[in-house]
C-alpha cells in the first residue's frame, strides 16, 4: 500500500508498506508510542498525521 507520512516539520514522506507493517506502525503512532523500525525509529512527535494513498 502507498502511505503519506505529513511530518511535524511540515514536509511529507509517501512510501510503499505492508498493509502489516503499516497497521504496525499506525497502531503505535495513534496509541503516542514512537516505533522502531530497522536502526531507525519513528517519534510519535516527528509525524503529524498519516493517509493512505492506495491500498494494494
Amino acid at each position: 500500500m502507498r502511505v503519506k507520512f505529513y511530518l511535524a516539520n511540515k514536509e511529507t514522506v509517501t512510501t510503499s508498506l505492508s498493509k502489516a507493517t503499516y497497521d504496525f506502525i499506525y497502531s503505535h503512532w495513534k496509541a503516542g508510542l514512537d516505533v522502531k523500525l530497522g536502526e531507525r525509529t519513528i517519534k510519535h512527535d516527528e509525524v503529524s498525521d498519516i493517509q493512505v494513498l492506495d491500498e494494494e
